[in-house]
């Protein structure tokens, strides 16, 4: 994903932890990937730069299963 181009027009990705690995929310069907979690980060939040200050929590759920995606969450401090 192009990150630099969200980041020219004052936006970024809520859950950003770089040094963390395996913080996936999408695994193959195909090769039984969840179980080994060998996935790719497809599912983002994104959010304005003058949002980012009140977002208190950024998470992927990837325990909740039913489908090759798992949900990503944020929680806004209104």
């Amino acid at each position: 994903m192009a990150f630099g181009f969200f980041k020219s027009i004052s936006l970024c990705a809520t859950f950003r932890s770089p040094d963390r690995e395996g913080a996936y929310s999408w695994w193959s069907y195909r090769t039984n990937a969840r179980e080994k979690n060998i996935g790719w980060r497809l599912d983002y939040v994104i959010v304005s730069d003058r949002l980012k200050p009140r977002i208190s929590e950024a998470a992927i759920c990837a325990d909740i299963m039913g489908s090759d995606h798992c949900p990503v969450e944020m929680t806004v401090d209104l």
